[in-house]
């Protein structure tokens, strides 16, 4: 559709306005098509910063949903959503919310055999365990994620899975592991040209040895995430990065213009 391509192109503003033409064209009674609709809108608004209100159209799909015939294509859209609402409610701090919105989801993925599915929902629990300081559970969500991605070949996703268990390992100060999960991130992620995601983890290891107090390593890896950071052109990677590094040299007397 119209809508899609100009969604999919970052217009998300224009998509918004003609998903919302679609839906008054539409009768609730289109089940699918209705719910999907609502979703989509709710993706837009999602994108446009407007979180609140993209939780009620979520809320909305899905409560129509409910009322449809549970075909493997509702099902399917249902996991979608699922997934979409509870990683919104995580964004806004609704954790106890969220979690069983992606509880919900995980289980309609495994009813349905989605392995990819399951595994990018198993993440996103294991990110909501870690932003809670379950460093336990993030753990073995994020192990799970990481078999299943190698399991499909999937490298980009394995990749992440590898930088996550990274962070998790470097919070519990389990430096050698950590320092081992980051390297095999941003060895995968270099092979593949994946220059902005290595930046994030080179930036990691610079976090990790500043952690341990190897100052000059954390200055080197710093270094080389401005360069990543610079030739990917994410400009907010690089303005955050910086800004670190310049809380690094500023802890150095003779350093404090440069910071």
């Amino acid at each position: 559709s119209i809508g899609q391509t100009l969604f999919s192109q970052g217009q998300y503003e224009e998509a918004e306005k003609l998903f919302r033409q679609l839906l008054q064209q539409m009768e609730k009674e289109n089940g699918y098509e209705y719910c999907s609709i609502l979703s989509k809108l709710g993706r837009c608004l999602r994108l446009q910063g407007n979180a609140k209100e993209a939780i009620n159209y979520y809320r909305q799909a899905i409560t129509i949903a409910q009322d449809c015939d549970p075909t493997n294509e509702l099902q399917r859209q249902m996991g979608l959503m699922y997934a979409d609402l509870g990683d919104l409610l995580r964004e806004i701090g609704e954790y106890g919310e969220a979690k069983e919105n992606l509880e919900i989801s995980l289980e309609i993925k495994k009813n349905l055999g989605d392995i990819k599915g399951k595994a990018v929902t198993n993440g996103q629990l294991a990110s909501l365990a870690y932003m809670q300081d379950n460093l336990l559970e993030a753990e073995k969500r994020y192990k799970e994620t990481l078999k299943a991605f190698q399991s499909l070949n999937e490298p980009v996703m394995e990749a992440q899975a590898w930088h996550h268990l990274g962070m998790v390992y470097k919070d519990a100060k389990r430096w050698e592991a950590a320092e081992t999960y980051y390297r095999k991130s941003a060895e995968i992620q270099v092979n593949l040209g994946n220059i902005k995601d290595v930046a994030k983890t080179w930036e990691g290891l610079a976090h990790l040895y500043e952690d341990r107090g190897r100052i000059q390593d954390a200055e080197s890896w710093h270094r080389k995430a401005i360069e990543g950071y610079q030739q990917s052109g994410d400009k907010m990677g690089l303005a955050s990065n910086l800004s670190n590094f310049a809380k690094l040299l500023q802890n150095q007397e003779n350093r404090l213009a440069e910071a």
